[in-house]
């Protein structure tokens, strides 16, 4: 599926999921949010890196030229960041210098993510942050039966994320019979179960993929960032049960909150649908560029490929049907509330439903726009090849002609007599000779010239 073979590859990993915390943030902001690919581009200018920083501390950070043009001003933006982190937050930022950050190098980006984490959702250093970590989940998971002493290979079966799931939402998985189920060939199902399971009912962006924990060395940075997140949204989780308890009095109340959980979770496949389209929009691109270039393709060629990339892109920006269900049913619920004005409500409910057609309408212009360049480049690729054949066959033929032209020749003037006359053949052998050699320069620069052509209205 498009979107999910993408991060299967080079997009796995801290890429991935440090990328989706950040565009957590970034969403309850209400900035943009950041493609995988282009994370380290994106932050290194300072302005979005400002956004993550103050959504997570609730902050202004003062000084910041928030439409930054030149180099110098980027480095100054950096640079006011790196002091506010370390004066006003008391960030560690070890070797995390501005100069590497502006060089868009990633793994800099993704040491200072990882910090950001560490200080504001795990609560400590590294060593001290598992310790903790493990301290909530090991009396949730052992209650089912199910042993957690880390956090790479104790996750790689699904049991532990399917254990920690029924201990905050229980009775909606049958935990035993998750865990008889050992299949190893059944683990990337069990792993997806329980990230929809997470997203559906607790709101929990999917941070990590299956393929994160089927590789050798699993990263306990990624799984940690994602339990974190887990054990927040379970916290939430659980305060909003017991107010919906009381609300059970309260059917206007009940209708807010039901609202309100209704939101969060369209909120959050909104997030996950977004991040895996701007990619995915690459992804198809990509293959339409292959196809294009095989050889031999015609008109009814071009409008199968442009089909087949649509439908392939409108698998991906499917997902944001589910997120405006959500934000629908949300509406419905604060509807139905008659004791208070959830007229803001609403409106927030219509700007995310908005947000999400907008967007696929972008990534579809998006697309159309690609395909169009690379079908004008396929076209005139296509006349240079025409012009390349035409002119292999030319020489071809001119070279036997050439040859027989100088065997005319040689023979002529072995039986003149008259030197006149051998100059004369000499001429006229020159001369057709100019002409067969002239064709093939001919058939070249008409080539090259159609090919021109079509770059050149391609730009317009």
């Amino acid at each position: 599926m498009w979107g999910l073979q993408k991060k299967t590859s080079y997009r796995s990993g801290q890429r991935k999921t440090f990328t989706m915390w950040c565009n957590q943030k970034l969403v309850n902001a209400g900035s943009n949010t950041m493609s995988v690919d282009a994370m380290k581009d994106e932050l290194k200018n300072g302005v979005v890196l400002v956004a993550i920083l103050e959504q997570l501390t609730g902050k202004r950070i003062p000084g910041i030229n928030r439409n930054p043009k030149h180099t110098m001003t980027i480095m100054a933006n950096l640079q006011t960041c790196w002091r506010w982190m370390q004066e006003e937050e008391g960030i560690d930022l070890g070797g995390i210098n501005v100069s590497n950050a502006l060089q868009g190098v990633e793994k800099v980006w993704l040491a200072l993510i990882w910090r950001f984490i560490l200080k504001y959702d795990l609560d400590g250093d590294d060593g001290g942050a598992v310790t903790a970590l493990l301290e909530w989940v090991q009396p949730r998971t052992e209650e089912r039966g199910v042993e957690v002493s880390n956090f790479t290979t104790n996750w790689r079966d699904g049991d532990a994320f399917l254990a920690l799931f029924d201990s905050c939402v229980p009775g909606v998985v049958d935990i035993e019979a998750e865990k008889a189920n050992d299949d190893p060939n059944q683990r990337t199902d069990k792993l997806q179960k329980a990230f929809d399971l997470f997203e559906e009912h607790l709101g929990v962006s999917q941070l990590l993929e299956p393929a994160d924990l089927m590789v050798h060395r699993i990263d306990h940075k990624c799984v940690m960032t994602y339990v974190a997140a887990i054990k927040n949204a379970s916290s939430l989780h659980e305060q909003r049960m017991i107010e919906m308890e009381e609300a059970k009095k309260n059917e206007n109340l009940m209708h807010k909150m039901n609202g309100d959980k209704l939101y969060q979770e369209g909120m959050s496949k909104m997030l996950t649908a977004r991040t895996d389209s701007e990619d995915a929009l690459e992804d198809v691109t990509k293959n339409a560029q292959d196809k294009l270039g095989e050889p031999g393709l015609g008109h009814d060629d071009f409008l199968r490929i442009v089909e087949e990339a649509t439908q392939d892109l409108a698998e991906v920006t499917s997902r944001f049907d589910l997120a405006v269900e959500k934000f629908e049913a949300a509406k419905t619920e604060y509807g139905l509330v008659e004791d208070d004005d959830m007229t803001e409500k609403l409106s927030d409910c219509d700007d995310r439903i908005r947000e999400c057609h907008e967007f696929v309408e972008n990534l579809q212009l998006d697309l159309k726009h690609k395909l169009d360049d690379l079908i004008a480049d396929a076209k005139g690729q296509h006349k240079m090849d025409q012009g390349h054949e035409a002119l292999q066959d030319t020489m071809a033929e001119c070279g036997a002609e050439l040859s027989n032209i100088l065997e005319d020749a040689r023979t002529k003037i072995q039986n003149s007599k008259n030197e006149q006359e051998r100059v004369e053949i000499v001429n006229a052998a020159r001369d057709l000779s100019l002409i067969h050699i002239s064709e093939p320069t001919r058939l070249l620069s008409i080539s090259y010239a159609v090919f021109c052509l079509k770059k050149k209205k391609k730009k317009k």
